[in-house]
């Protein structure tokens, strides 16, 4: 008997990201961001898979920047991977 346990891919944001919404305050469409960019998605793939431009992504990790007093994507992923590891 096997058990298998499926999760939409926006729960499993959700559930990952929580302490850094928590935290920073960061808007569900920041968290989404911030959590396919610690998956690994560059900020054109993750335009193309939420629906909107690269332009947009980018003003979002802009306004994550602010929030996570980062200076950009490196910081990010490095102070995501200390809160959430």
């Amino acid at each position: 008997l096997v058990f298998i346990t499926v999760r939409s891919e926006a729960r499993c944001n959700a559930i990952a990201t929580q302490p850094l919404v928590d935290a920073f305050r960061l808007t569900p469409t920041q968290a989404d961001v911030l959590a396919k960019l610690a998956s690994g998605m560059v900020p054109k793939d993750i335009g193309r898979r939420m629906g909107i431009s690269t332009h947009t992504v980018r003003t979002h990790l802009r306004a994550i920047f602010a929030k996570l007093r980062v200076r950009g994507i490196a910081g990010t992923l490095r102070l995501t991977a200390l809160l959430l590891h």
